[in-house]
């Protein structure tokens, strides 16, 4: 970073909009001075994220995370804060110098995918190497042009082709195991290749780098017959979303994500024309995965299409119940495409073609008619028994539907489809169901003694930023008393800034504490404290706070003392005078506390 001058570092922030940047992963509403929406770094079903365009700031009040919108950029995509900066700065147009080769280890580590990426795909062209491979991908349908268009390459097929062929090319063993390209052997003696004779498909992140790899067995006997690149520093397979880069323009042109468990089953569907497919990484669809779906179809239309065996199946509906989550509250059009049960996908567009596939996804039936058509189907529905467990098993995806209209519309549904009243299915839902609580309210400012240190130095500070008038009044009442971390640098932070002069506010605020992911995250819940529950009642905020941390400081010398006495004794009676005059000091703290509570102060 002290490679870069501050004056872009500034240019940068001024230019970049924070709520811009954050809708490209999440779906951000409205809410009076913020935007809300459900947060990428933790699962949750209502909306606990909160970006204010004002202070450029989000906070979630959910998993505490917060910053400024490089923060945003560095969490949401796994970067350093000089890769941040010049994803921000490329995308803003903001000029940067050119630094030294970057020996940052992410930056090496796709390095070496990329050169390794290259040499698979030298071996899959060679005329005689990769004449086995070629003619396995032509079996399934992929040509030369649909081959070049994913990089599918070829591992060599001795054990360490790769590895001294990177070494040649200057990649160290280190970065090739950071990298999962190499693993150390047994014996201790040399590396051997992580890849050995299989298709490669490269995975590449959303800035089309390649970070990982998936591999498949060109022999029968070769086991697994898929093998994926295991998460590295620069790899977590829950973020990424296989051929997004491929299919980002046919997503946003058709207005539709097609989702798919297997990299064939990707490719097999861009073969036919349906180049709005991607793929899951192994895994059932994960939160980061769905928003990066939902970036690219302004109607939100998602259409699963994962194997018709159970285990594929059981992925669907776990990526149904993620993005049912995800979106809630979005509208999103969500089907599920019905393959005939033996089939995946890629068999089956090979074995019908496109029209036949494109008639299933015409058909696909609704999110929440697919399940629940899944739970009667699971039970005998021609004997009473049947028909109530059906309906106890349908009561969990009944209720995850957040519109009553839309709750109420399958209700009905279900009801006609079991043959019973549909208020006995309400009844159900409404059974074990807690009723609603009002929501609970913070602290009232006036409560002193209630308050925890904590929230009074919270309170102070943000009031000594956002209210000059308090600065100089709440920096000599406290110049003595030391905040809890980490509101101490903050305060420190402040106080260099107000004797630095010029204009105070939370921007220039966030560039001092730049850096400090503590700091921030601090800083973006001070940011978004609601001064305005005071009203015209400041005076007595800060009165009360401050109280708060004056008595508890002098509690805590009061205690320090009681122990030093009775440890070591007081021969010279001089720490029994301090501690009469701490009690007095006490009491007097003490009264002018009860004397503000009778003066009626607010609360």
């Amino acid at each position: 970073m002290s490679l870069i001058p501050d004056d872009p570092i500034a240019e940068v922030r001024a230019r970049a909009d924070i709520v811009e940047v954050v809708s490209d992963t999440v779906v951000l509403k409205r809410s009076g001075r913020n935007y809300t929406g459900l947060c990428p770094f933790h699962n949750e079903r209502s909306p606990s994220f909160n970006v204010n365009p004002e202070r450029q700031i989000f906070r979630c009040f959910g998993c505490g995370e917060g910053g400024d919108v490089f923060t945003f950029v560095m969490k949401a995509q796994h970067q350093t804060f000089p890769e941040a900066l010049r994803t921000l700065a490329d995308r803003y147009g903001v000029p940067l110098p050119e630094r030294q080769p970057d020996s940052d280890e992410r930056a090496r580590i796709r390095e070496a995918n990329e050169s390794a990426a290259d040499y698979f795909i030298w071996l899959l062209e060679h005329e005689e190497l990769g004449a086995e491979a070629r003619q396995y991908l032509r079996g399934r349908g992929v040509d030369d042009a649909l081959r070049k268009r994913f990089r599918l390459g070829l591992s060599p097929r001795g054990w360490d082709g790769l590895h001294r062929h990177l070494l040649g090319r200057g990649v160290p063993v280190e970065v090739q195991e950071a990298a999962a390209l190499a693993r150390p052997r047994a014996s201790g003696q040399g590396h051997y290749d992580y890849f050995r004779n299989r298709v490669m498909f490269p995975i590449t992140n959303e800035a089309g780098h390649v970070v990982g790899f998936g591999a498949r067995a060109l022999a029968s006997d070769d086991e697994p017959k898929y093998l994926n690149s295991p998460e590295t520093l620069v790899y977590r397979k829950g973020n990424l979303l296989y051929g997004l880069n491929e299919a980002r323009t046919a997503i946003k042109t058709k207005d539709r994500a097609l989702l798919m468990e297997g990299y064939m089953d990707v490719i097999t569907a861009h073969a036919h024309g349906f180049e709005e497919a991607v793929g899951v990484l192994g895994t059932a669809l994960t939160p980061n995965q769905a928003r990066a779906l939902l970036r690219y179809t302004p109607s939100r239309r998602v259409v699963l299409a994962f194997d018709a065996d159970r285990a594929g199946q059981q992925a669907a509906e776990r990526g149904i119940a993620t993005l049912s989550e995800v979106t809630q509250g979005v509208g999103l059009d969500l089907r599920v495409l019905a393959v005939p049960s033996g089939k995946d996908p890629d068999a089956y567009l090979r074995a019908e073609g496109a029209a036949a596939f494109e008639a299933r996804l015409s058909e696909a039936p609704v999110l929440f008619e697919f399940l629940l058509e899944r739970t009667v189907l699971a039970h005998d529905t021609t004997r009473p028994e049947g028909r109530s467990a059906a309906v106890a098993a349908a009561v969990p995806v009944l209720r995850r539907i957040a519109s009553y209209v839309t709750q109420d519309h399958y209700v009905s549904w279900l009801a006609s489809r079991l043959a019973v009243r549909p208020e006995a299915i309400r009844l159900e839902l409404g059974r074990g169901q807690r009723p609603p609580t009002a929501p609970t309210q913070g602290p009232t400012p006036r409560q002193a003694k209630k308050l925890s240190t904590h929230e009074a130095e919270r309170i102070l500070l943000y009031l000594a930023v956002e209210r000059p008038a308090w600065r100089e009044t709440i920096r000599e009442r406290t110049q003595d008393i030391p905040f809890s971390a980490p509101h101490e640098p903050i305060r420190q932070a402040l106080v260099r800034l107000v004797a630095e002069g010029g204009a105070l506010g939370w921007p220039r605020l966030l560039e001092a504490c730049q850096g400090d992911a503590e700091l921030l995250q601090a800083l973006s819940a001070l940011s978004f404290t609601d001064g305005a529950a005071w009203g015209d009642q400041e005076d007595q905020v800060v009165e009360d706070c401050l109280l708060r941390l004056e008595m508890a400081y002098w509690q805590g010398h009061k205690q320090d003392l009681m122990d030093q006495i009775k440890r070591d004794g007081d021969p010279t009676g001089e720490a029994t005078q301090r501690l009469q005059a701490i009690i007095q000091h006490l009491r007097g703290l003490d009264h002018r506390w009860r004397k503000m509570a009778a003066s009626g102060s607010p609360g």
